[in-house]
């Protein structure tokens, strides 16, 4: 993990802290915990168990209705994503002045914000610890990395991607230049950036045979 991303967590960590504690008690019911009882689980590999039990806390009724985000939720949202994605030209072509700054970032704030809490919160945990690097020799597949000039949480002025594409054997790096075009960490998101790279790819990639 770079410093970047662990900075960029801990801001996320660090606004949830400061700006969720007065909401959280009044917008969530106490949580609630029990155990649920798998009987008769079985593995991908063909491994069973005669049960398996797995201890949850749920946050609000367990009705299946989606869990509304409390207004701290979205506020460290909207600046978390202002500070890690979008890209630094691209926001000064959309908001130069003062003026136009505020007015970006008070439509964020007053967005419809409907993500399910619970969703929300098992997204980030599931990234929290992500880290490839101990397989990467393992990856047979050719395989094309993109990232973009002004990513703002894979800086690739780290050299970090330049150094572990190494490990693959069929590895390279796309890297997007930044423009004004460009949308920083959301980049990698936008097709036309890279799809002829990946068309390309497809076509010359070889094909074992079955």
């Amino acid at each position: 993990m770079n410093l970047a991303a662990t900075l960029a967590r801990s801001t996320l960590c660090t606004l949830l802290a400061l700006f969720a504690v007065t909401g959280l008690a009044a917008d969530y019911s106490a949580p609630q915990e029990g155990t649920a009882v798998v009987r008769d689980f079985r593995f991908h590999t063909g491994e069973t168990l005669a049960e398996v039990r797995m201890h949850y806390r749920t946050i609000g009724a367990p009705t299946g209705e989606p869990v509304l985000m409390p207004k701290s939720a979205q506020f460290a949202s909207v600046f978390y994503g202002i500070a890690t994605n979008g890209g630094d030209w691209s926001y000064y072509k959309a908001a130069p002045t003062r003026e136009k700054a505020d007015q970006m970032l008070n439509q964020r704030l007053t967005a419809a914000f409907t993500a399910d809490a619970n969703d929300t919160l098992y997204q980030w945990d599931a990234s929290r610890d992500y880290n490839p690097s101990a397989g990467l020799e393992r990856i047979e597949a050719t395989l094309l990395a993109i990232n973009a000039a002004d990513d703002e949480r894979n800086p690739p002025q780290l050299g970090v991607l330049d150094r572990e594409i190494k490990r693959v054997k069929y590895g390279r790096v796309l890297l997007i230049p930044a423009s004004d075009q460009t949308l920083g960490h959301g980049t990698t998101g936008q097709a036309r950036f890279w799809k002829s790279d990946l068309d390309a790819l497809l076509k010359s990639a070889p094909r074992k045979a079955p």
